[in-house]
Parts: C-alpha cells; sequence; structure tokens
C-alpha cells in the first residue's frame, strides 16, 4: 500500500507541474463564463442554460485532461527509462500501475471540484441580491489560491486539493444563499468524473502498448463511438434488423456506454430518458457510477496483464 501512495503522490506531483494541464483548466472556466453571457440572452431559462452549458464545458475538458493524463502518464515513465530503475524496486508491477491510476484519479477529481466550485459561483450572479457576494468569493478565491501556493509550495500535492475543497464549500454556500439548485451541479460532476475517470482508463490502456498520440486519437474515438451508442441502438430497433441489433448489443458490451454520464439537466430532471425506465437522479448517478467504476477497473486489469507481460530488459 505504501508503494502505491508514493507513486500516487508522484503522479499527482507532476500533474500539477504540467502547464498543459492548466491551460485546459483556464479553458474550462471560460466556458463555464460564457454559459453566463448565453444565460442573460434567455431569460426564462437563464438558470438552466448557464448550467447546462457550464456542466457540458465541465464534460469536455474532464475528457481531454483524462485523456492527456492517461496517453503521458506511463509514456513517459517508460520513455525517460525511469521504469526500469522502478520495477526492480520491491513493487510489483500491478502496484505501479495501480499507483499511477490512483494518481490521475485524484488529479481528475481535484479538476472537477475546482470548475464545479466555480459554477456554483457563477449561477448565483442572476440573482442581483447576491451578485456582490459572488465578486467577494471571486477575490477571496484568487487570495486563498496565491496564500495556498506560496506557503505550499514544497508540497505541490496538498494546495490544489484544499483549493479545491474551498471551491466547492464557497461554492456549495453562495449557491445556498441564492436559492439556486445544488444538487444538479452535484449530480452532473460525479457523472463527469465517472467518465473522466473511465477515459483515463482507456487511455492508460492504449498507452500500455502505443504511442501517445496514437493513443489519444484511439481514446478520443472510443469516447465519441460511447457516447453515440444509444443511436446506434435505436438505429437498428427502428430497421428491425436482427443482426445489426446484435452487433450493436456487442459494441455497447465493449466500448463504454458515455451516453449514461452526460450531465444533461434534462437527463437529470426526467425530461429526456438514457435509462429504459425512468430513475431519481441520485440514483441514476449512483448506477451510472458503478457502471464505470466497474468498467475502470476491469480496463486497468487489461493494462496490468499488458505490462505484466511486457519485456523490460
Amino acid at each position: 500500500m505504501d508503494a502505491i501512495v508514493a507513486i500516487a503522490l508522484n503522479t499527482f506531483r507532476e500533474a500539477v507541474r504540467d502547464r498543459v494541464l492548466y491551460a485546459m483548466l483556464f479553458f474550462a472556466l471560460g466556458l463555464i463564463l460564457f454559459s453566463l453571457v448565453l444565460g442573460q440572452i434567455a431569460d426564462r431559462e437563464q438558470l438552466r442554460l448557464t448550467v447546462d452549458v457550464g456542466l457540458g464545458g465541465i464534460s469536455l475538458m474532464a475528457v481531454l485532461v483524462a485523456i492527456v493524463l492517461g496517453v503521458s502518464n506511463l509514456y513517459k515513465e517508460l520513455d525517460r527509462k525511469t521504469v526500469y530503475f522502478i520495477l526492480p524496486m520491491p513493487i510489483a508491477r500491478w502496484q505501479f500501475l495501480v499507483g499511477k491510476f490512483a494518481g490521475m484519479v485524484w488529479v481528475l477529481a481535484v479538476t472537477v471540484a475546482v470548475m464545479a466550485g466555480t459554477l456554483l459561483t457563477v449561477m448565483c450572479w442572476p440573482n442581483e441580491e447576491a451578485q456582490s457576494r459572488v465578486l467577494l468569493a471571486g477575490a477571496t478565491d484568487v487570495a486563498v489560491i496565491i496564500a495556498l501556493a506560496t506557503s505550499l509550495r514544497a508540497r505541490p500535492q496538498l494546495w490544489p486539493s484544499l483549493f479545491a475543497g474551498w471551491m466547492l464549500v464557497s461554492g456549495s454556500w453562495l449557491a445556498h444563499t441564492a436559492e439556486a439548485n445544488l444538487a444538479l451541479v452535484f449530480q452532473g460532476s460525479c457523472l463527469i468524473l465517472t467518465e473522466a475517470v473511465v477515459m483515463a482508463s482507456i487511455a492508460l490502456l492504449f498507452s500500455s502498448f502505443s504511442t501517445p498520440f496514437l493513443s489519444g486519437i484511439l481514446t478520443f474515438l472510443v469516447f465519441v463511438a460511447g457516447r453515440e451508442l444509444r443511436w446506434l441502438d435505436d438505429l437498428a430497433t427502428r430497421l428491425h434488423n436482427p443482426a445489426l441489433h446484435d452487433v450493436t448489443r456487442l459494441v455497447g458490451a465493449v466500448f463504454p456506454n458515455c451516453y449514461l454520464f452526460v450531465p444533461s439537466v434534462n437527463v437529470l430532471e426526467g425530461r429526456f430518458l438514457v435509462t429504459e425506465f425512468p430513475m431519481a437522479p441520485w440514483v441514476l448517478v449512483g448506477n451510472a457510477a458503478s457502471y464505470g467504476a466497474v468498467y475502470a477497473a476491469i480496463v486497468v486489469g487489461l493494462s496490468g496483464i499488458i505490462l505484466w507481460r511486457r519485456d523490460f530488459v
């Protein structure tokens, strides 16, 4: 267990130093602010549109971060030859892989938490009584991240997690005072994090035997195919083609059912069904998270088999 924790901490520290992740995070925050502008266009649907576009932006960025982490993390160890110094130590290959994956999940959780906290803060802006508190919270958030990054510079694995917790707490407090719907953001964030974890596991699988560029392309194609699986299944049903229906069922068993993780307000509020039967929002989130956890565990297991059979001599 100590070896897994040490590798996870090192993976998280490397990700914190990666400027690509910061660029993606700032781009996602820009999308969240843009969702507020779109919300101003539709007065009656302002809050729903802000939350919907904001969650969509967080989802896209979380998947991209997961792909970048998954395709580059393991490959860097192999390319720099550092794996040749790690594996001869009393560390099993599965511990090395699980530690890497745990570190990636940690990074994804922190990233989604920061973006969710930002969305919670932004969605309070339409409430005129809360606008002064939103501005004060924004200034406080900037001061907190500067203080944490300065005082905990020697411990880069600690301050991002503390800041993510601060963003969630402050955003939740603001949303509560503005009587905004907290549940929608938390439910959508759980779906987003689950999908990002699944994509990270798939990227890790491809990177165990391929280059980062090809692994990234393949992972993104799997993501797109997973989002369209429901449409393909509906098409096979309408065409009354048993052979095509069997093919879509086989593809659905192999590819991740990413349509289950779409953080849509219409889905969470029950106006659009992604499952055969209607479910309460948290039940839907729980089922999707359980499916995602099992799928990711299987894919990481396959990655472990490939890594175990790989010759590093």
